[in-house]
């Protein structure tokens, strides 16, 4: 198998996003109901990933992010339990708990499956467990 070629040194490197179905498809999304569910998703995704080891912020900075993204979800216009389902991640992403985060995070994903593709559902199941490993 044939290598690549060395890349010049001025290279920038590819940064790997890891929730590109969500973002995908919040920005296909009408306005309404299922964009504010589906960026709720994200949202929640990106808070839980800040507590994976290889990308942990500590726990001081992921409680400082959550007081404003408490208040970023109660400015949407979500159903109830997908409402009741962020609040929990947020309360769980302000602390040191992963399997708690996880948990959460399983929550959301479970009250906001019906308005998630494929793609997306896997991107959160890929999370959800590696919060658990």
């Amino acid at each position: 198998m044939p290598s690549s070629p060395a890349l010049p040194p001025y290279t920038v490197a590819r940064i790997h996003f890891p929730f590109r179905s969500l973002a995908a498809q919040a920005a296909r999304a009408r306005l309404g109901g299922e964009r504010e569910v589906v960026l709720a998703c994200l949202m929640a995704a990106r808070l839980a990933a800040a507590a994976l080891p290889d990308h942990a912020l500590p726990v001081e900075a992921r409680a400082t992010r959550a007081r404003p993204a408490r208040t970023w979800f109660a400015s949407l216009a979500l159903p109830d339990a997908v409402q009741t389902a962020a609040e929990r991640l947020v309360a769980a992403s302000a602390r040191d708990a992963r399997g708690e985060m996880a948990t959460a995070l399983r929550g959301v994903a479970t009250v906001a499956g019906r308005y998630l593709d494929a793609g997306s559902k896997r991107e959160l199941e890929q999370l959800i467990k590696a919060l658990k490993d």
